[in-house]
């Protein structure tokens, strides 16, 4: 795979990239991935460099290591790195059995080198709001037999054409690797438009003179409702001290949920369909809709984005 030539600073932040760094003076192996959340080491390159391990604050399991079974997170370790000769690092990783590397540096490390301390002013805006946060009634304490899922704060600088910063985007995920089949998911499919089906589309667009249209759902996964019991821990430094057992009781889906693609699209094919839409039976994600006086619409619907072609003025307000 080829990435396009980017600014000094830009290569780590944009694309999934495997090189080599140097470790205690090792050559080790090294993905940097925008979109992963957490920060591994091997154990292989524990062992190896016989480096000092210490016990996770919060041990967890990951489910997408292996086909079979979960990997469990018991144990922290301290990496110093350097990756060419001018970039060198210490990054606080957590100890997995994994082949694809020996280190993966995820969206935290890119967060920490591109951000600056400024930034630091919505972590204190979300404290100020604690003693707010339990009138909810989301908050309750675990049910015996629950397990919690993790979730964090994954804060991205969106940028306009001209490369400034038009705003800062903070988003709440849940760590849907700690959820357990059976208990709090059960159905994670989800399809996805084929290519070929948007191409049709946009064809058809051009031939009939057709307007288009592209919509985005904002929060898409929020309009989802759940069927299962989740409860999620506690954000950060919001905790309650007097009682260790309180946890958030989910009521919207959140993204990095498993079961959340599929849920929010049944959500949306159930609502299109109430408007009077006919979901195709060869790509469930396309929907049509005609009337008698040759009036057409169609629909095509990619996880939160939504392309509309039609020859009814009145449509795309519905």
């Amino acid at each position: 795979m080829l990435t396009p030539k980017v600014s000094k600073g830009d290569w780590r932040c944009n694309n999934i990239i495997k090189t080599k760094c140097t470790s205690h003076g090792r050559l080790c192996s090294v993905i940097i991935d925008g979109g992963s959340y957490e920060i591994l080491v091997s154990q292989e390159i524990v062992k190896k460099l016989y480096l000092e391990v210490q016990p996770h604050p919060k041990p967890y399991c990951i489910a997408w290591f292996k086909k079979r079974g979960e990997v469990k997170v018991t144990h922290q370790c301290l990496i110093p790195f350097s990756i060419g000769n001018s970039d060198s690092d210490k990054v606080v990783c957590d100890v997995v059995e994994m082949e694809s590397c020996h280190l993966l540096l995820g969206r935290p490390w890119r967060r920490g080198c591109t951000e600056n301390i400024e930034h630091t002013t919505q972590i204190r805006d979300c404290q100020e709001t604690e003693p707010v946060l339990p009138a909810s009634d989301i908050y309750t304490e675990l049910p015996h037999g629950k397990k919690p899922v993790g979730c964090k704060w994954i804060f991205t600088i969106i940028y306009k054409a001209d490369k400034s910063i038009e705003r800062f985007k903070a988003r709440l995920v849940a760590k849907g690797f700690t959820q357990s089949h059976g208990i709090d998911y059960h159905e994670t499919f989800a399809p996805v438009a084929k290519l070929n089906k948007v191409r049709i589309l946009l064809s058809l667009a051009v031939n009939q003179d057709w307007p288009l249209h592209q919509l985005d759902v904002k929060n898409a996964f929020l309009n989802g409702n759940f069927k299962e019991e989740v409860y999620m821990e506690i954000l950060a430094g919001l905790e309650n001290p007097s009682n260790s057992r309180i946890v958030c009781k989910l009521k919207k889906l959140l993204y990095g949920l498993k079961q959340s693609p599929h849920v929010w699209f049944d959500r949306f094919a159930k609502a299109v369909i109430t408007n009077v839409y006919s979901q195709c039976q060869v790509d469930h994600m396309m929907f049509v809709k005609s009337s008698p006086e040759g009036k057409a619409a169609n629909l095509i619907f990619y996880v939160d984005d939504i392309i509309l072609t039609e020859n009814d003025a009145g449509e795309i307000a519905n």
